[in-house]
């Protein structure tokens, strides 16, 4: 979790891609962790979170208010469930990778499809 402070206090706005996959498995990186590191990466054009226990709506909702300008969004096989209608103000998501995850299809297949 220090590690992601860190790289977001000091390349706040010059990083334009972060691959945090596999970092959240176990604890590593928690969600409270995650959060705190997109919050200060408003630049981010890509993010990779493969595979990470800290994807869930509230991660995604900091991501979609922080991160504007994210392009990419790649949450293949994210282990917990979580909503997509939070990424609804992504307006310049080209590429969103949700294979092999848990969410609440109920209100996230219609956000899916709309995005």
């Amino acid at each position: 979790g220090n590690d992601l402070h860190y790289i977001s206090n000091t390349y706040s706005f010059n990083l334009s891609k972060l691959d945090l996959s596999w970092t959240g498995v176990d604890g590593i990186i928690t969600t409270n962790d995650a959060v705190i590191g997109v919050q200060n990466l408003p630049n981010l054009t890509q993010l990779k979170c493969r595979n990470c226990d800290f994807v869930n709506t509230p991660f995604l909702a900091a991501v979609a208010t922080s991160c504007k300008k994210l392009k990419v969004l790649d949450l293949f096989h994210c282990p917990t469930n979580f909503d997509l209608c939070s990424l609804e103000p992504l307006v310049k998501l080209e590429y969103l990778d949700i294979s092999q995850c848990r969410m609440n299809y109920k209100t996230s297949l219609p956000t899916a499809l709309s995005l």
